[in-house]
């Protein structure tokens, strides 16, 4: 059983593996003391957010084991940072994101999937340096930023829930999918790059 100060002293390591957490109160993922510690060295394998959690701090799964991260409720906050240095390969978003997406720089994430989802734009250097392989992203984005794929050298899939003139609707910023694989981009009416 989860009490309120169990969820406060996560970076002790004291989670169960596949536990839920959330609820009491707690809504954001992030130690004020510790920033980057909350996760660092633990020896859990998967681990599932509740509804309640709708912030995630910056670094808060560096240098932890985790190997795959489900969040159920609607994610509001994701700074750079949020995954840097995740060595995971899935995070898993079933609830809606708002926000801007970012936060998966030098991670070892490997997929995601986006599609259905709110947000509207891929920050700058978002997955950055990351061994992502396949991102699958929104209709709704309307902006890449600057190196958001840049150096990620085993994307090799990018698929648009969108229509090839949605595709180059979207701003792009400077050098988006430099050293990648993708020589295409997959939409719902056909590649187009």
């Amino acid at each position: 059983v989860l009490t309120p100060s169990y969820v406060n002293e996560l970076e002790k390591d004291v989670v169960p593996t596949n536990q839920t957490i959330g609820g009491y109160g707690c809504t954001c993922i992030t130690s004020a003391t510790s920033p980057g510690v909350i996760f660092k060295g633990a020896s859990l394998i998967s681990v599932r957010f509740g509804k309640g959690i709708t912030e995630i701090g910056s670094d808060s799964f560096e240098g932890s084991s985790i190997k795959s991260v489900v969040f159920d409720g609607d994610i509001t906050t994701l700074p750079a940072g949020a995954f840097s240095g995740f060595t995971g390969v899935t995070v898993y978003f079933a609830g809606d994101i708002s926000c801007n997406i970012n936060g998966f720089a030098d991670s070892s994430l490997k997929y995601i999937n986006l599609v259905g989802k709110s947000c509207t734009g891929i920050t700058a250097s978002a997955f950055t340096n990351s061994t992502i392989e396949r991102a699958y992203i929104p209709s709704g984005i309307t902006s890449i930023g600057a190196e958001a794929f840049a150096n990620c050298g085993s994307l090799n899939y990018l698929y648009f829930d969108g229509y090839i003139s949605d595709w180059y609707n979207i701003t792009k910023g400077t050098d988006w999918h430099l050293n990648t694989q993708l020589s295409s981009v997959r939409c719902k009416d056909g590649d187009c790059y």
